[in-house]
């Protein structure tokens, strides 16, 4: 039985915040030139919290996807690493993700262990330090908090990063530019607001010079030109 045809869809609008994880759908939709509204959510004056936005997504966040199907269903979805792996496979970006089939099993292992490392692992940390230090106001009580978070950080994630990119300019190599990268240099500028702050410790040569290479991509700047709008409608209180 001959497979099934992948049902085709048409990407209406990407609900975004300028440098949230938002940036990482609006730079992908930008590498592979899809046409698309770009809708800013004034999240820290609360307008994630609008009942119209939260019918999108309950949990009040940004990104947020509406995309047509072929049958002309109008649909949205929600949680940004699924997004990348969504507009990826139905809008000509299957080169950017090692897929089951297509590549070895070692090359998929690597991509998806690397694409959910810093989905995971490394937005966790970040998000915690979010909560704490913006979000509460870093307080006496929370130090040993945010040292425990660092200590992941600089000890742990860090150190694995270096070793990856000491050997290649890209997380995944036997792909090329992937979609791990988009999420790891995501993580990784997000993350400088707290190596200026002296919470985080200054990376690794090899670390910074990846980052650099990714911000050079048009795509990437393309997404952040909104960069300076960042907090600048409202206090982050509003997003809890």
């Amino acid at each position: 039985m001959a497979a099934a045809a992948v049902p085709q869809v048409t990407i209406k609008t990407l609900y975004h915040y300028p440098l949230s994880r938002s940036v990482r759908a609006l730079w992908l939709l930008n590498e592979l030139n899809v046409p698309c509204e770009v809708r800013r959510v004034k999240l820290m004056m609360g307008e994630g919290l609008a009942p119209e936005f939260m019918a999108l997504n309950p949990n009040h966040a940004v990104p947020v996807l509406t995309y047509t199907t072929a049958d002309g269903k109008e649909l949205a979805m929600f949680e940004s690493a699924a997004l990348l792996r969504f507009i990826a496979a139905f809008c000509n970006g299957e080169h950017l993700m090692a897929v089951a089939g297509r590549h070895a099993p070692e090359v998929v292992a690597d991509f998806e262990q690397t694409y959910a490392f810093a989905a995971v692992t490394m937005d966790m940390v970040l998000w915690n330090l979010r909560v704490v230090c913006d979000f509460h106001g870093r307080k006496p009580e929370h130090d040993d908090l945010v040292s425990a978070w660092a200590a992941k950080w600089n000890d742990e994630i860090m150190p694995q990063l270096a070793a990856r990119l000491d050997k290649a300019e890209v997380m995944c190599p036997a792909l090329g530019f992937s979609l791990a990268d988009i999420m790891t240099c995501h993580c990784l500028t997000w993350a400088r607001k707290y190596v200026g702050m002296k919470i985080l410790a200054r990376y690794p040569p090899s670390v910074d010079a990846f980052v650099k290479r990714m911000q050079a991509r048009k795509a990437l700047q393309d997404a952040t030109k909104d960069r300076d709008l960042f907090e600048k409608d409202g206090s982050p209180k509003a997003l809890l």
